[in-house]
This record gives structure tokens, sequence and C-alpha cells, in this order.
């Protein structure tokens, strides 16, 4: 009997122990689910930046169209470091035309040990209280500033949103009953030229070949949509002289995805050049950026400088000449 009791308990005990572990299986999938809708449009405005000069700076906008009636928002835009710095975000209208007070955010990760180096900025606003009249339709989220390192270009990719590690990414607006709503659809902007010039060196020898790679960017070429073939130049000059070709390639554009050619510049002469690319597409002419390269002139050993050869030279003549002076001297004598 008193077996039966004990196994009776143990019973019990394995039930309750069961029942407990799946309320809180429960309760963990469910007092934290999340409800995600979609809804609205965000882009960045304007979606291509012109190349600039370093230490300038521009200014982008993102926007939203169609948003229903939203209590908070989270932008997420990721870039390239080494191009552009983000030094600051301005609230936009869209949350305060409630003339409701809102609390803001914002800040900034560098990734610079990935490959490619890449930050994203954060900017989060939510109204205070509980309004009744809640913003919705379109607007302006917020400004991004941005001032230019160097000469590149970089994307201006909008996160799309998720949920990493337990953790909410990416780009998306709150409704009052915390009900997320994900964008349709985002619109990127991209920073730079339509056509970049790199160089893997900016200084060899002579007797070196610099490598260099143009990149044609589709997407900011105006008024010319893919498949469309192109015919890329590298020039260069010296100087003020005029420019002279490198060599040219044909190549086709089939999409709105980059397209890089590589050029070799074999063995060009000592001195200081500017170097830059040309593309042509059909009447349309786009140029890229200038660089500027350096070619060093090679050290000559110095037993075969000019300066030494010549001494060699006056010394041999020198000797010579001391040498006939005393053989005619001699006879002279006899």
């Amino acid at each position: 009997m008193a077996k039966k009791k004990a196994v009776l308990k143990i019973i019990l005990s394995a039930a309750l122990l069961c029942s407990l572990a799946f309320t809180l299986y429960h309760f963990s999938h469910t007092a934290y689910a999340i409800d995600v809708i979609e809804a609205g449009v965000v882009k960045v405005v304007p979606s291509a930046i012109p190349l600039n000069q370093t230490g300038t700076w521009f200014i982008i906008n993102v926007t939203v169209e169609n948003a229903p009636p939203v209590y908070a928002v989270q932008v997420e835009l990721e870039y390239d470091p080494t191009v552009l710095n983000a030094t600051d975000v301005i609230q936009g209208t869209f949350l305060s035309s409630t003339r409701v007070q809102t609390f803001i955010h914002w800040y900034q990760k560098v990734h610079e040990e990935a490959v490619p180096p890449h930050a994203i900025i954060t900017y989060a606003e939510t109204l205070t209280g509980a309004p009744t009249n809640l913003p919705q339709g379109s607007g302006l989220l917020c400004r991004i500033n941005f001032t230019i390192l160097t000469e590149g270009v970089s994307r201006l990719d909008l996160v799309p949103y998720a949920m990493v590690d337990s953790t909410e990414v990416g780009v998306y607006f709150l409704k009052m009953d915390f009900t997320r709503v994900k964008p349709i659809a985002l619109f990127s902007g991209f920073y730079g030229s339509a056509l970049v010039l790199r160089v893997d060196k900016a200084q060899i020898s002579e007797g070196e070949n610099f490598n260099l790679t143009c990149t044609l960017y589709p997407e900011l070429v105006v008024d010319k949509t893919p498949p469309y073939a192109v015919n890329i130049t590298v020039q260069f000059r010296k100087d003020e002289e005029s420019w002279k070709k490198i060599d040219s390639k044909n190549v086709n554009v089939p999409d709105l995805n980059e397209v890089s050619v590589s050029f070799i510049w074999q063995k060009p002469g000592a001195g200081d050049y500017k170097v830059k690319a040309v593309a042509t597409i059909g009447e349309k002419v786009l140029e890229s950026n200038e660089l500027l390269v350096k070619v060093k002139a090679v050290a000559v050993p110095w037993w075969q400088s000019p300066m030494f050869i010549a001494a060699i030279v006056i010394i041999v003549v020198i000797i010579v000449t001391v040498v006939l002076v005393k053989r005619r001297s001699g006879k002279a004598k006899t």
C-alpha cells in the first residue's frame, strides 16, 4: 500500500511539473508575441547624391508615404564609414505635426572590422502620453547630415525590419497597441559619381605599372536605362598638357548592377600625372573623378651617375695631360 502511494505521488509530481513546464512555455511564447503588419513606403530623398569634394557635406531626407496612424518610428540606415561620416540627425515633421511632445534618440555603430566596413545610424522617435490624434499619411521622418571623408562612393541603404537575437532592427513604425508596421517597400539612396576611377597605388617607381579599375553605377546614370553599351576610356595628362589616351574598352550594361573594368597603365615615365576615365553612352558623356598619381625616377647607382662619370673623365684627361707634358719635357732635356 505504501509503495502504491509513493508511486502515485511520483506520478502526480511529474504531472504537476509537466503542467508547469507547459504553462511557462505557453506564456514565454505568447506574452512577448509581436504582431507585424505591412503598410507605407519609406524613401531616401534625393536617391542619388553626386560626387563632391572631400570635407564638404550634404543632407538626405528620410520620408514616408501612406503610413497608418502610428505612435513611434525607428529608422536605420547603413553607409560606408571610410567614405562618409554621419555627423547629425535632425528631427522630421511627421510625428511632431500632431503638436504632441516627442522623445528623440539617435546613435551610430561603426563596424570597421567588417569586410567591407560599414556603419549603421539609428534614429528613434516616439510620441509621449496618450494622444488621440496620431500622425498618418506622408511626411518627413528625419534628416541626416553627412560629411565627405574621402573620394569614393557609398550606398545609403535603409535596413529592412527584422528580429535579430531578440532585438528589433531596421525601419519600422509602432502603433498604440504595440503592433509593428513594416514598410511595404524601402527605396534607398546612393552617394557618388556614376563613374568612379580607382588605382591600386598612388605612387610607383619608374618601370612599374599602375592597375586601374573603373566602375560604372547605372542607377546614377540620368536618362539612361539598361540594357545599353558603353565605351570607357582612361586618359592621363602631365602638368597642363592635353589629355592622352591610356586604353579604351567596350562594356555591356545589362541591368542596374554596377559594372567594373580593369586597365593597366604600363611603365609610365617619371613625373606627376592626373588620370581620369570617360564613359560614352550613345551621345551621353560621363567623366569620373581625377586621380593624382606619381612615378618616381629610379635611383641611379653612384658609379653610373653623370657627375661621377664626368669626374672620372676629367681625372683621366688630367692624368693623360700630365703624362704627355712630362714626356715632352723629358724629350726637350735630351
